[in-house]
């Protein structure tokens, strides 16, 4: 009979939470709140751990694109399309909604924003759409915006990655732009090369290796996946180039991944619950502890530290209440995620 330990280890999608928890720490620096310059140690931290933490986004750039194209054929594209107008869309539509309501409307509150500490927002129509549509107060969403490009564009990265060695030569050649740091020309969606190459590795991986990462690698690599995963992070201050290290945590966080399939469905939700309610939840509990500490390293580095972690508790507490009474909204906050019914990862 499995443990608990094993079932859950099934059912929560570990690797996408690991990941929103990297969000976290990567948007937790505080050293300018406890009035510390750049040669202080808090900031010095801060920069290093921020560091640490550059694989995240890249990630979930990799994985989305492999769920997506795993197994894919044309005939499929109109219903994953529609399929992401409910996980994609109407989530970055309703938590920049959310947002832009709780800078402009919760924030004009005196307790909170004497509490918070934190100027409210324009209450006017043009601020508005700003906010609902292009993400003004939820920067994060950079993120779904620029997804939900790539799935509109589906096609076109299909046929440039279905053959093993000719989309192997165009991925080397979106690698080798991505590691050399070129810039690259001023877009409106946000794009860079960065996500552009990770995303492309998942288009490659899903169409050339569908059969990755559960059923060509043996156990006992996945392990040594999960070990070196561990073990990287110390010793990632000898990488000289962080391209290098962005990629070797993504190749080895996606080949410790589990076998697809029926997922817990609150389970299933949090990494993305985590990543969208962080920038709103984090506020609380970094602000009390800055009230609570001395000013000084020690207590910015404290902040630092437990920010993220409060946050995870106060974001689990939240979905789970929603996820028990207000389910629909649950659903529609999590892209289906959430959802009761559950969902297939591979979908």
């Amino acid at each position: 009979m499995e443990t608990a330990r094993k079932k859950l280890r099934k059912k929560l999608d570990l690797q996408s939470f690991l990941a929103a928890l990297a969000v976290l720490y990567w948007h937790a620096g505080n050293h300018v709140h406890f009035g510390l310059g750049e040669d202080s140690l808090a900031f010095r931290a801060e920069q290093g751990a921020i560091g640490l933490m550059m694989w995240a986004v890249p990630f979930f750039f990799g994985v989305s694109a492999y769920w997506f194209f795993r197994d894919f054929s044309l005939d499929q594209l109109l219903g994953k399309w529609k399929r992401r107008i409910k996980s994609l869309l109407i989530p970055y539509l309703l938590w920049n909604s959310l947002y832009y309501l709780y800078y402009a409307v919760f924030l004009r509150l005196g307790p909170a924003q004497r509490t918070l500490m934190t100027a409210p927002a324009p209450l006017t129509l043009a601020e508005a759409l700003k906010g609902i549509f292009l993400h003004e107060y939820l920067g994060v969403m950079w993120y779904i915006k620029l997804l939900m490009v790539f799935v509109l564009l589906a096609p076109l990265f299909y046929y440039a990655f279905r053959h093993r060695y000719l989309g192997g030569a165009l991925l080397a050649v979106l690698g080798i732009l991505y590691a050399l740091g070129l810039p690259f020309p001023e877009n409106p969606i946000s794009l860079n090369w960065e996500s552009l190459f990770f995303y492309s590795a998942g288009v490659y991986l899903a169409l050339c290796f569908p059969a990755l990462p559960e059923k060509n690698i043996a156990p006992s690599t996945k392990w040594a996946a999960r070990g070196g995963v561990i073990l990287l992070v110390p010793l990632s201050a000898c990488i000289g180039k962080p391209p290098a290290y962005t990629l070797l945590m993504t190749v080895l966080l996606f080949l410790s991944m589990p076998e697809p399939g029926k997922k817990e469905p609150f389970l299933l939700s949090i990494g993305f619950f985590l990543y969208a309610a962080h920038m709103m939840l984090m506020q609380l509990p970094e602000k009390a502890l800055i009230l609570l500490l001395p000013h000084n390293d020690a207590g910015a580095l404290i902040t630092y530290g437990l920010t993220p972690l409060f946050t995870v508790g106060l974001a689990l507490g939240i979905a789970w209440a929603l996820y028990r009474y207000l389910p629909g909204l649950y659903g529609l906050l999590t892209g289906g995620r959430g959802s009761r019914r559950g969902m297939q990862v591979t979908k």
